[in-house]
């Protein structure tokens, strides 16, 4: 009897134990099956965010007036609507550590809304973790001043980069979240005290089937509601496993015919061994295939990106893939390209006619006018002399004589005015003596005439510059010097040419007055529009800084080597 005593306390905390422990282990597989099947949930929302419409976004209040702002808050608030457990949407930036909203899925002006831009300073470290290394997680349950939730989190990724653009964010009510647990940890504590083990196996398999079923459930409506492409494939085999409505509507293939069918199949023949290598790389979890083409039922060929990650599907090792249509982008591209080019050309043989226009009227103030000039200087000469042979000295020819000299010095400069007429037109100095030598000489006549001191600095090597960008380099010397002699009451100019890793680089500084760089009249006068012509000619960027009372610089840098693009090159 005293044994039996002694036995009873012992068995009731072998239970008591036992039980206590099968709580613990299936509170913790429970909540372990919850956390992975919201990190699957938030992933795939992820994924959903067009990442172009993100990129528009500035992270502040003039987002509101966005239209792709717009189009991702009703997004967020439809993912909202799939799941009542789901309590808040929202999306993430990080910059300078501090984590702040980009779009969340209520109204504008509602209470529980953030602005764009606003800051969130009860940020979990987690959304920093995310935004660094790119690896979906779920943080909490915790509370802070908006309640208590636990958060899903997961990376919005460029396709084209491959880096962390946004953090996809889901609110989870952590009422549900632990009531969840509790009830299905209370199973074995009735399993235990009952002493039924076997029972109680079987129990939990049940649990975790219901379970899966409602994850595989919530899945299932994200992925057939997804408004982009959707598919799942067996890693091994290659054969389509499940499309959704979209990836249907999009290639037009029936649902049995897309199941009939493996990857390969809609692929162009010659990149299926591209398809066949990629796979072969996959990793466990998230990647990014890139760019991609694929052929649909018409035989039509579309341009893709292709994010995907793995996936346990009906006992299959599977991925999930999600399909961006970016075949309009693609087209788009193409045709600003080629409209690039025929706008290349054009431009080139404007700026060559004027060119050749300049050298014709150079040639005809040379040979018209600066012979007229040279006789008329011959003649006035030859009748001074006349004038002093003929006529006995008298107070009338002493007042004429100097008004021969007079008419004399007019013409003479006026061949100097015809002369720097005729360089600017056509810089034969440029043709004999390269840029640097042209240059001097023109800043020397600049010091002359407008009486402005000129700093010069040269460090190209003549091998190093093109014919066409010497002119073009001369030309953009030659407005701006005009502009400054207009407009800037300077007293000082420095130009510097530089040869930068890469790049050849034109500095023009002067001390005067400025400008109001906003000012659409003097950005857009007709002499800065030609040096931009000019700069986008070969390629390069054309950059004003100025500054009211302090002065103007104009930064132009074009590339040693200017790409192929059949657009000719004039002297």
């Amino acid at each position: 009897m005293t044994l039996k005593l002694r036995t009873k306390p012992i068995l009731i905390v072998i239970v008591i134990i036992i039980t206590v422990l099968l709580t613990w282990l299936v509170g913790y597989v429970t909540e372990s099956e919850i956390r992975n099947a919201f990190m699957l949930q938030t992933q795939i929302g992820a994924n959903t965010i067009d990442v172009n419409r993100l990129e528009t976004l500035t992270g502040t209040v003039t987002d509101l007036k966005s239209p792709d702002y717009l189009y991702i808050k009703q997004q967020l608030a439809r993912i909202r609507k799939v799941d009542k457990n789901l309590y808040f949407v929202y999306l993430m930036g990080v910059k300078n550590g501090k984590v702040f909203f980009y779009v969340d899925d209520r109204p504008d002006g509602h209470p529980e809304g953030s602005p764009p831009g606003s800051p969130y300073d009860e940020a979990p470290k987690e959304f920093n973790q995310v935004m660094k290394t790119g690896i979906p997680t779920v943080e909490g349950p915790s509370a802070d001043s908006w309640g208590s939730f636990a958060s899903g989190c997961a990376p919005v990724i460029d396709p084209k980069t491959g880096k962390v653009v946004a953090i996809f964010a889901i609110d989870f009510v952590t009422s549900s979240w632990y009531w969840t647990i509790v009830s299905h940890a209370a199973l074995p504590v009735a399993l235990v005290v009952a002493l039924m083990l076997l029972i109680f196996s079987s129990q939990v398999s049940r649990w975790r089937g219901k379970l899966l079923k409602t994850n595989e459930e919530r899945y299932r409506l994200m992925f057939d509601n997804n408004p982009q492409p959707n598919w799942i494939y067996d890693t091994q085999t290659l054969a389509f496993l499940e499309v959704n409505d979209s990836a249907i509507m999009h290639y037009g293939y029936s649902r049995a015919e897309f199941l009939a069918m493996t990857i390969k199949d809609i692929r162009p023949v010659e990149e299926i061994h591209l398809l066949l290598k990629d796979i072969k790389h996959l990793g466990k979890s998230y990647h990014k295939a890139g760019e991609w083409r694929h052929i649909n039922k018409n035989g039509e060929l579309m341009h893709v990106e292709i994010v995907s990650h793995s996936i346990i599907f009906n006992g299959r090792e599977a991925r999930h893939v999600l399909i961006h249509d970016i075949t309009e982008r693609k087209m788009a591209e193409q045709a600003l390209y080629n409209s690039d080019v025929q706008l290349r050309k054009f431009a080139s043989h404007l700026q060559h006619v004027r060119e050749e226009e300049k050298i014709a009227l150079a040639r005809e103030i040379h040979d018209d006018l600066g012979q007229i000039l040279i006789a008329l200087k011959i003649d006035m000469g030859l009748l001074k002399q006349n004038v002093i042979k003929t006529n006995v000295v008298n107070v009338d020819s002493v007042k004429i004589l100097p008004k021969f000299d007079n008419v004399i010095n007019l013409i003479d400069k006026t061949i100097k005015t015809a002369r720097r007429i005729m360089n600017g037109l056509r810089p034969e100095l440029l043709e004999i003596h390269g840029l640097e030598g042209a240059t001097k000489e023109y800043l020397r006549e600049f010091e002359d005439r407008h009486h402005i001191q000129c700093e010069f600095t040269f460090n190209i090597p003549r091998d190093e510059i093109t014919d066409q960008q010497s002119l073009a380099f001369f030309r953009i010397v030659q407005e701006a010097l005009s502009n400054i002699s207009k407009h800037s009451k300077a007293s000082l100019v420095k130009i510097d040419f530089n040869n930068e890793s890469g790049f050849l680089t034109l500095e023009i500084y002067d001390n005067g007055v400025g400008f109001n760089t906003n000012s659409c009249g003097r950005q857009d006068s007709y002499g800065i529009l030609g040096m931009k012509e000019r700069v986008i000619l070969l390629q390069g960027k054309l950059d004003i800084a100025s500054e009211v009372g302090k002065g103007t610089c104009i930064r132009v840098e074009v590339p040693h080597r200017i790409e192929n693009h059949n657009i000719p090159v004039y002297q």
